[in-house]
């Protein structure tokens, strides 16, 4: 027996109580006084935008009350109302409070309003809610970058190929949602948003994406993450570089290192961006070509960067270019043995190769208290006492 469906009213309203929310749907209002009128000439039973919709029924299964409801929120979206999703959403979150899929599309529908905060914070209540749910997790890392919270989009992106590590579900998604959700879709004209926005999120989505391959040693999978990247945005310097980087030691293809990193030091050079530039020539030189001066100092700054965001296994690469060049660099050998111990955290066996590090680091300074220390947590996370 088919389900009753909810009696919707073509006003708008944010029956949920959230303050937040009701404050968007005034702004709306207010910006976009024609959006209600414009998208009420839009017959409900369009099915080309009910095609569109209805991929999300799929791919975020729910045992709903109405499904036909969600699909209604999810249909706004598709036409770019953000409005009337907002009304949607907010009712079915007072509705089925349990129902994650509806603070998902609250975050999506905040983020294509530009309130990036909110958008976040809706996606954290809905990975609350369903923790494996790894479509969230590549908007949240859309959004926290879009905040300037580096950090954290990378840890997003880290978590979502801990629980998924296959490059084609995260590629269906990026594709799908951006291509039909409207969150590039101009309210007042129905038209593209500002011009380059949805390349630029999308380019950076596939290189952040593709940096948490390697921290996870898919080096496959993070070639087509940065390859896409680039397919979307093709003067994109730091996807050439990290391309050219894989192929040092990963993928050992001497040839297209060389291409990548040409690519990348040119578009560097024509950025003005010299020090990144000067980094990209040195990795497609030999050690002897190289220039040495501030060479070891500029990758040791290169790895604590690398570090800071949590992408530990390109900061152990870095590490590696300051010793090339320094062979007794101290801080190089114990920040390398921190970065192989964040990943042992992550599931990764590193151990072994932390240990190494920390006790170079006391070859070179038999009193480095701070080696010492960190060797001991090793061994013991290794359930041995021999020193």
């Amino acid at each position: 027996m088919k389900k009753p469906r909810t009696v919707r009213k073509s006003s708008f309203s944010i029956t949920s109580g959230d303050d937040a929310l009701s404050t968007l749907g005034e702004e709306l209002l207010k910006k976009y006084p024609d959006m209600l009128e414009k998208v009420e000439r839009f017959h409900r039973s369009d099915k080309a935008v009910r095609r569109k919709a209805e991929p999300v029924l799929e791919l975020f299964p729910y045992d709903w009350r109405d499904p036909e409801y969600f699909l209604d929120g999810v249909m706004h979206c598709v036409r770019g109302n953000y409005l009337g999703a907002l009304g949607v959403f907010s009712d079915l979150m007072e509705k089925e409070p349990e129902a994650y899929p509806v603070y998902h599309m609250l975050g999506y529908v905040c983020g294509s309003m530009g309130k990036h905060k909110l958008e976040a914070d809706y996606y954290r209540k809905a990975l609350k809610l369903k923790p494996d749910s790894v479509q969230v997790y590549y908007d949240l890392a859309i959004s926290c970058w879009l905040m300037g919270k580096d950090q954290r989009a990378y840890a997003a992106m880290k978590d979502s190929v801990q629980r998924v590590q296959d490059f084609n579900v995260a590629d269906h998604w990026l594709t799908y949602a951006s291509d039909n959700l409207g969150r590039y879709i101009d309210p007042d004209t129905l038209a593209e948003k500002e011009e380059g926005e949805k390349v630029r999120c999308l380019a950076q989505a596939y290189y952040m994406l593709g940096h948490a391959f390697i921290e996870y040693g898919l080096n496959a999978e993070a070639r087509t993450a940065f390859k896409n990247a680039l397919r979307i945005q093709p003067k994109f310097a730091d996807a050439y570089f990290e391309l050219g980087a894989l192929h040092i030691k990963k993928l050992r293809n001497k040839e297209r290192r060389k291409k990548y990193l040409k690519e990348a030091e040119h578009l560097y050079a024509q950025k003005g961006d010299l020090l990144r530039a000067s980094m990209a020539q040195q990795l497609n030189q030999s050690r002897e070509e190289a220039p040495e001066e501030d060479s070891a100092e500029e990758w040791m700054k290169e790895g604590l960067r690398l570090q800071t965001l949590g992408l530990y296994q390109r900061a152990i690469d870095a590490y590696k270019m300051a010793i090339a060049f320094e062979p007794n660099f101290l801080d190089a050998y114990y920040n390398m043995g921190v970065a192989y111990g964040s990943l042992e955290e992550q599931g990764m066996d590193t151990l072994v190769s932390a240990i190494g590090a920390f006790k170079q680091s006391i070859r070179l300074k038999p009193d480095f208290i701070h080696a010492h220390i960190a060797l001991a947590a090793a061994y013991l996370r290794r359930g041995s006492t021999a020193m």
